[in-house]
């Protein structure tokens, strides 16, 4: 492409949407790019020689630092692809077979997909309610030797836990450790990228142009080498996507020069939309971290505080007509009605879990909101809690 074109294209691409109030959507997952991605996209499309995913995983491998890098088509694949490399026999007592079990949290359809699949029995922890994250002291107990072979732990919206706990608990009972940030990769936990703890760990790239891509690291080489055969012998078709094209490689690699900036956009804007909705905690609980844990936030969520006078229903209806994007929580997934058949012995135990499935819910903080969309989320939730207080005076 000759210069003047390439001018053009990244002029375009620079180009800041108006926001006009209740008229643009605000979304709760919203890729953002600029004129670098436009780029990018239209070499990749014209046939450019450019070998974007190998510069892709050059980029991220720098970024972690460590590790064995497998690419699939979305973190779904990912935790399937994961699960089956860990059922190999190749890795001896430490194999995953037909009725062993994991501890996990019941909030991640994508690890409860992948155990019933493989045959694996999930073993569920409760998390906290302010954190959504489980108490270590709690999975070290749930830890049955001979039967328990793994500990999985999702992310909600890139919180996370400290990996170092996880990881001594693990080692002691020479158990596999994984984590799946398919929410939150950027985050970082004393200094460190998430994920660096775990002997594998699953991300996710979203995003709403072109779909995503599920991205496997490995700290072993043999359970790096399981699973790039395993692709091989599918010839990818079970684990590439649609996200998984020249165009998301050539997308991400723009996005990775940039990365730094895209994850303190969103703690910038999480941190506004904390300390601007703080007023309501009469209302709200809001998400809190561990110590020395910096998440890159993929959404901000709001915890209704029971008895309310409204629902999560009502505020999230409300919102919409606002134009303002929401998203329930899956706090356990056998509460969804798909997975009821499923449910689990012990879900009485799971009070924290199914609290946050039925009053939680999440509202955006992406890297392209500014403090104008911020200022129309916090008005908007100010607006509706009004309304419930006048009909509470009217009521007294």
């Amino acid at each position: 492409m000759d210069n003047e074109l390439l001018e053009r294209i990244k002029e375009y691409g620079d180009k800041v949407e108006k926001f006009e109030a209740g008229v643009t959507y605000i979304p709760v997952d919203n890729s953002i790019s600029n004129g670098d991605e436009s780029i990018n996209l239209i070499a990749s499309v014209l046939g450019s020689n450019q070998d974007y995913l190998r510069s892709f995983c050059y980029k991220l491998n720098n970024y972690m630092g460590h590790g064995h890098i497998s690419i699939t088509g979305n973190s779904a694949s990912a935790h399937l692809l994961t699960m089956k490399a860990l059922s190999s026999p190749q890795l001896g007592s430490r194999r995953l077979g037909v009725g062993d079990e994991v501890i996990t949290t019941p909030n991640s359809v994508a690890v409860i997909n992948a155990c019933q699949t493989f045959g694996i029995v999930p073993i569920l922890v409760d998390v906290d309610l302010n954190t959504m994250l489980p108490n270590p002291i709690e999975i070290e107990m749930k830890v049955v030797e001979g039967k328990t072979k793994a500990i999985i732990l999702p992310s909600i919206c890139g919180n996370s836990v400290i990996g170092e706990e996880i990881r001594d608990i693990a080692d002691d009972f020479s158990i596999m450790f994984i984590e799946d940030f398919g929410y939150g990769f950027g985050g970082k936990v004393y200094g460190v990228p998430v994920g660096s703890y775990a002997d594998v760990c699953i991300y996710s790239f979203h995003s709403n142009l072109l779909g995503d891509a599920g991205v496997i690291i490995c700290k072993q080489h043999l359970v790096h080498q399981i699973i790039e055969n395993l692709m091989k012998e599918d010839n990818s078709s079970n684990w590439m996507g649609l996200g998984s094209s020249p165009m998301m490689y050539a997308y991400l690699d723009a996005q990775m020069d940039k990365h730094e900036f895209y994850f303190s956009q969103r703690r910038i804007n999480w941190i506004r939309l904390y300390e601007g909705l703080g007023k309501y905690s009469k209302y709200f609980r809001f998400h809190k971290t561990l110590p020395r844990v910096n998440p890159s936030w993929t959404g901000f969520i709001i915890t209704i505080k029971i008895p309310a006078p409204f629902t999560k229903t009502d505020i999230m209806q409300f919102l919409d007509g606002k134009k303002i994007g929401t998203r329930s929580v899956i706090g356990n997934v056998f509460q969804v009605e798909s997975y009821k058949e499923f449910n689990k012995d012990g879900d009485d135990e799971l009070i924290n879990s199914n609290y946050i499935h039925e009053n939680s819910f999440i509202i955006g903080c992406n890297p392209d909101m500014r403090q104008e969309h911020i200022d129309w989320v916090i008005k908007s939730i100010g607006e509706f809690l009004e309304t419930y207080e006048r009909k509470e005076e009217i009521k007294d």
